[in-house]
């Protein structure tokens, strides 16, 4: 089980929506939009939000709803619900259950292209990394081993996932071909390490990391080399997702979501209050 999926069944109550830099944020540009979910209502459920903290709307009305991922066209995005993986329009229309299987299915992750999910599954055992078609047919199966595979990450070329696997007896990060090749190590350090998500431009990927006590949000280059800190708290921060430019993460600590220049400036939390909300993934529409 990764810590991704863990950590959306972590729950708290109630939820507030801070806006309080908005005024300064919108005449430097137009807010983003990230998905995410909360209990806020009481069943966790999917919302949408702009990174000023406004704008915030309700998507889906299930009461295991998490890790929402957004396609490339911004149009569509899938997510978490009873151990299957769903699909939804922005609009709320179009809601199809993508996988329908008896086993665990979770943590989805599209294609720069949007021609293909990834997630994970152990309907053969372990968890592996799967991907299908954005329909939910043509699955096909990516990684192949005794251990958990968990946790996977398209790079925008579509030619590489990243993924995490407990193989070497802790939670470490791997990247791959999608055609099976070329499978490398990238973290090897003490501690575990999960939750990998790609730069837009494939240069870099964040991670979180509990090599120094706590779990915080590091970035890498794509092959594993100047491995760094970027935050630091009082709680664990977990779920680290890049805005559509490359310049700002979204990730969750202790239950509220925050944002965070990729030079570890300007660090501001969106949500506030007791609720639990977690899960950010920002709309590719927004530069």
């Amino acid at each position: 089980m990764t810590l991704r999926l863990l950590t959306s069944f972590l729950l708290v109550s109630g939820l507030a929506l801070l806006g309080a830099e908005s005024a300064a944020f919108a005449a430097a540009r137009a807010p983003c939009t990230l998905a995410f979910h909360s209990n806020r209502e009481g069943g966790i459920g999917i919302y949408l939000i702009k990174e000023d903290g406004t704008g915030l709307r309700k998507l889906t009305d299930g009461t295991m709803d998490n890790n929402p991922a957004f396609a490339p066209d911004g149009r569509t995005l899938t997510f978490d619900r009873d151990e299957d993986i769903y699909r939804i329009q922005v609009d709320g229309t179009g809601l199809r259950n993508l996988t329908q299987h008896k086993a665990a299915n979770a943590c989805s992750w599209w294609s720069g292209q949007g021609d293909r999910v990834a997630f994970q599954t152990n309907r053969d055992g372990p968890f592996e990394v799967y991907a299908m078609l954005p329909d939910g047919t043509g699955l096909s199966r990516l990684t192949r081993d005794t251990a958990n595979n968990a946790c996977p990450a398209f790079a925008r070329d579509g030619r590489r996932i990243a993924f995490v696997s407990d193989r070497h007896g802790r939670m470490d990060i791997f990247v791959t071909g999608t055609d099976g090749t070329g499978e490398r190590r990238l973290t090897a350090e003490a501690g575990n390490n999960m939750d990998p998500a790609w730069s837009p431009d494939g240069s870099q990927l964040a991670f979180v990391s509990d090599r120094e006590g706590r779990f915080e949000v590091y970035l890498m280059a794509h092959d594993g080399t100047n491995q760094r800190r970027l935050t630091q708290g009082a709680k664990a921060a977990v779920q680290p997702a890049f805005s559509p430019d490359g310049t700002r993460i979204a990730y969750e600590r202790g239950g509220h979501l925050f944002i965070i220049n990729v030079d570890g400036t300007s660090e501001r939390q969106l949500t506030t209050g007791e609720a639990y909300h977690g899960g950010p993934s920002w709309d590719p529409r927004c530069r």
